[in-house]
């Protein structure tokens, strides 16, 4: 039975979420007067961030059904919670559907040829009325796919019979696949329609790993939480953080991996139309932030990540995954908002607003069903515990 501690704060944690989600959102939506486009390019950033979290953890709870191992048991109630969160973020999208013409070069204009599009025969799959569908056709697949997983998880988490266990397998076979093919598309979309003269073949892969890697980051401190409240049976046992800790690092390197090698193939060909990309965000304060990138979410992950020690010990794995999370939202905002030419000041205020409106309106969805669910007490399988295990 859950302890009632733990659903007395999670309410807590509930309330105050909501609350300071809805009046950042405000100020934030404030700036759409004054400045439209900062606003909208600011609010795509905080939308892209808080998306990958429920997709990348429908992502990971696929894999487990997959695989199957222990690391799965203890973060498997976060990744079911987080995968209900998706109805908000498809009501999240409005704004941006209202707002295409100030985000995307591609929209608002009638007549490509006359506007001066560079590529007018692009036209018959960048207009406004076929990339809403698209959009709606995504949401709606996210939302129905990962509301059906979430509650299947949970029967047969319950009922611990074979035959859901088996369909469950074959269904997330199914579910990557449609996952992957979705989220290519929806990067083209969303993000490499912000230039749309700009092709890259690893941008919808590259965002796969790198929503998978922000939703490992979040698991795992969720998980932790759980275990230093000591809501229990939440238990964290060594081998499980240790588990943990090495599939974060294994994110942490295909990620980096993934980001070098565009940037290596697009460098080595050297095409206008490919360099565009980079050229904002490798100079400046942009260059900057790149360059804190590459330790953060890169070298001093996986100097920490190797050793042991750090993987088991509760405070060093949550303290390099804060890390990590940080390194993913500052990654965000470097991914969209240098497509602003020029990015102005305001945009990077607004983004942090609606990075926290809308976050904290995810946190208070995710909450509130983590708590309907029974709070932080992950589902475990018989003799999960080990025995004699003490807290680290």
């Amino acid at each position: 039975m859950t302890n009632p501690a733990a659903l007395d704060a999670l309410k807590r944690l509930n309330r105050w979420a909501w609350g300071i989600g809805a009046v950042a959102l405000v100020l934030a939506a404030m700036g759409w007067f004054w400045w439209p486009r900062s606003f909208l390019f600011g609010y795509l950033t905080a939308f892209l961030f808080w998306l990958s979290v429920p997709l990348g953890c429908g992502a990971i709870l696929m894999t487990h059904h997959l695989t199957g191992g222990r690391w799965g048991w203890s973060i498997r109630g976060v990744l079911e919670a987080a995968l209900t969160t998706l109805p908000l973020l498809a009501i999240l999208f409005i704004p941006i559907a209202l707002g295409l013409a100030h985000l995307y070069p591609w929209a608002g204009q009638a007549d490509a040829v006359a506007a001066g599009d560079p590529l007018p025969h692009n036209r018959a799959y960048l207009n406004e009325p076929f990339f809403l569908a698209r959009a709606a056709l995504f949401l709606v697949v996210w939302t129905l796919g990962g509301w059906w997983l979430a509650h299947a998880s949970r029967r047969q988490a319950a009922s611990e019979a074979d035959s859901l266990a088996l369909k469950l397998q074959r269904s997330s076979a199914a579910g990557l696949i449609v996952y992957a093919l979705t989220v290519t598309f929806a990067a083209v979309d969303w993000l490499g329609s912000l230039q749309p003269e700009w092709f890259s073949t690893i941008l919808g892969l590259y965002l796969l790993v790198n929503q998978a890697l922000t939703a490992m980051t979040l698991a795992i401190l969720a998980a932790l939480l759980a275990w230093w409240g000591r809501w229990e049976p939440a238990a964290l046992p060594v081998s499980v953080r240790h588990d943990l800790g090495n599939l974060l690092l294994m994110l942490v390197v295909l990620n980096a991996y993934l980001a070098f090698s565009q940037f290596l193939i697009i460098w080595n060909g050297n095409l206008p139309r490919e360099v565009s990309w980079y050229v904002p965000r490798v100079q400046g304060g942009w260059g900057a932030m790149a360059t804190l990138l590459i330790v953060i979410q890169f070298f001093v992950p996986l100097a920490a990540l190797l050793f042991r020690d750090v993987k088991r010990g509760p405070r060093t794995l949550g303290a390099v995954t804060l890390l990590v999370l940080a390194a993913q939202l500052i990654g965000a905002a470097w991914l969209v908002l240098p497509s602003m030419q020029p990015t102005a000041p305001a945009a990077v205020l607004l983004s942090v607003a609606a990075m926290v409106g809308v976050g904290g309106l995810w946190l208070g969805a995710f909450t509130r069903q983590w708590s309907r669910w029974g709070g932080p007490t992950p589902t475990e399988p018989p003799a999960m515990q080990e025995p004699g295990q003490a807290r680290a």
